[in-house]
């Protein structure tokens, strides 16, 4: 008990910012930014609520994850580097903490399409479950590797039973019943940095891998094909910095490598690059995110500076970011895409 009890106050010190790192800038430049006007302006929206209406915020952490409910646009989710997990249901006004996950890095998070209460995240080497609203959690796998990282989770939109979960050893692992049981799919012998699922078609999953670029399965990961095998000439894929599918225009992904920008139309059968304001070599893309109303909304962000179109790439407005610190995760809101999040990190 006493255990908790500091493990709790230390959460709370590091998330009212008294945790300083560096200057106070930096002490306080991160947590979560928020746009409704497509980034012409920025506000920070980091507050904590509690019962005695006393202030609270967590300006200091950095993200790693940022997710949002599919069935509920006012629903975001903030994964930060060591200190835990904490929700907003209010679209970011205020924001509380998973208190039963800890302090503890959360790589990744996903929401049932199909039950906003149950939430999966992953964490190092284990895999979480809450289906409370995240009151509270449990473990529903562990693997013996203590340094592995699960990177990446999904969940079935179509059957949510199915839980699909990448690592940085080349694992794809199912669960086929909510996380009781789980199964290894496939490795690929290289890390994955991120696994997505078609939002038209569960059976069509892409996975970037941090050295062996990018793949496709069309058969929920049973077997798959690497894309350099159909892009020999226009797409250098061995360096994938993100990737993000259309939900408005089936076919539709968009991804970032070291090398660029680019789009598809045919889940990936043909890549065309996307011009961007500084030649590519000098642009180094964080993350990217989309309209839900229509791909031809683009949003990127780099170390610096945040990046919109409204013509799917022809023309850019760069702007500079509201921090110091680099800009590093974009989460667009489901029904307004001016409405965009912003996860920021000094130390990734």
């Amino acid at each position: 008990m006493m255990k908790k009890i500091i493990g709790l106050v230390i959460i709370s010190l590091a998330l009212s910012g008294c945790s300083l790192l560096g200057t106070q800038e930096q002490a306080t430049g991160g947590g979560v930014f928020k746009t409704i006007n497509a980034g012409a302006s920025w506000d920070q929206a980091s507050l904590i609520a509690t019962a005695s209406g006393s202030p609270l915020s967590f300006v200091a952490l950095d993200v790693v994850s940022l997710a949002t409910d599919p069935s509920d646009n006012k629903a975001v989710y903030f994964g930060s580097l060591r200190d835990g997990l904490l929700y907003s249901y209010n679209g970011a006004q205020t924001w509380s903490l998973a208190t039963g996950m800890g302090a503890r890095p959360i790589a990744d998070i996903a929401v049932d399409p199909k039950d906003k209460c149950t939430i999966y995240v992953t964490s190092n080497n284990q895999i979480f479950k809450s289906t409370d609203c995240s009151r509270t959690w449990q473990e529903v796998y562990i693997d013996n590797q203590q340094n592995l990282l699960f990177t990446s989770i999904i969940v079935d939109h179509y059957d949510s039973a199915n839980i699909f979960v990448a690592n940085n050893r080349g694992d794809v692992i199912q669960s086929s019943d909510y996380g009781k049981s789980w199964m290894t799919l496939h490795n690929f012998k290289v890390g994955v940095r991120k696994l997505m699922m078609s939002p038209q078609d569960s059976r069509l999953l892409m996975a970037a891998t941090t050295t062996g670029g990018l793949l496709r399965s069309r058969d929920q990961g049973r077997t798959w094909i690497d894309f350099a095998v159909l892009n020999k000439e226009n797409y250098n894929n061995k360096k994938v910095r993100d990737l993000i599918p259309s939900t408005s225009q089936a076919g539709f992904w968009l991804l970032a490598t070291e090398y660029g920008l680019y789009e598809t139309v045919n889940d990936g059968d043909n890549w065309t690059e996307i011009k961007l304001l500084l030649p590519e070599r000098r642009t180094m893309i964080n993350g990217v995110a989309l309209s839900h109303q229509t791909p031809k909304v683009i949003y990127y962000v780099t170390d610096y500076n945040f990046y919109s179109s409204v013509d799917g790439g022809v023309n850019w407005i760069s702007r500079s970011l509201p921090t110091a610190r680099r800009g590093w995760r974009l989460l667009v809101d489901a029904k307004d895409d001016k409405m965009v999040y912003l996860g920021v990190s000094q130390e990734q």
